[in-house]
């Protein structure tokens, strides 16, 4: 018993080395932001919206509407709302959530939560004839007409899924986007208290 208490013991700190890992490389990739990490303390208990409560708050600096991040580059979502020692983080596949967003191979839209209506994310507003490939990456935009306040760009969202078929509605075409995080494993995320710009 002793052993298999050590032996998930560091378990958990490799995981922890690890996520501190990929924290240390996001500052060192972008010296210029002044990030915060925070501990998950709890979800949304009802499962009705999909949101996190940090365990950093106003006291920290946090502020309604900064970018979150997890596992490195990783955009989760936004802060919607914040106590003094505590936020909400309202995770990017809510339905109330959207974010401007890019193509890795060029092509600009919206990404929108559809959690509550059977999916998780849809690239909407991308040009009729803009290919997409399944796997390409969507990334948050820097564009100056999409770009959402206080997300900066080049964040990652997540990954094309297959298409379903006659995607194309008027001049534009939804994507479904496969996030790259599972949310409702998360313990420490990164909230990006500004990007230097």
């Amino acid at each position: 018993d002793t052993l298999a208490a050590e032996n998930a013991q560091l378990k958990a700190d490799v995981r922890e080395v690890e996520k501190l890992r990929l924290q240390a490389k996001l500052q060192q990739d972008r010296p210029t932001w002044k990030m915060l990490q925070a501990r998950v303390q709890a979800p949304d208990p009802t499962n009705q919206q999909k949101f996190l409560t940090i365990d950093k708050g106003s006291r920290n600096g946090v502020e309604v509407g900064m970018a979150v991040v997890a596992q490195g580059p990783n955009y989760i979502g936004q802060v919607t709302e914040v106590w003094e020692d505590s936020a909400r983080v309202m995770l990017i596949v809510d339905v109330t959530q959207r974010v401007g967003a890019r193509l890795e191979g060029g092509g600009d839209g919206v990404v929108f939560g559809v959690w509550q209506n059977g999916g998780r994310l849809e690239l909407r507003f991308l040009d009729r004839d803009q290919q997409t490939q399944p796997g390409e990456l969507v990334m948050t935009t820097d564009s100056a007409a999409l770009r959402t306040a206080r997300v900066p760009g080049g964040l990652l969202v997540g990954r094309v899924g297959d298409a379903p078929p006659n995607a194309a509605k008027g001049d534009t075409q939804t994507v479904p986007v496969i996030p790259l995080v599972a949310f409702e494993r998360l313990e420490v995320v990164t909230v990006v208290l500004t990007d230097g710009s």
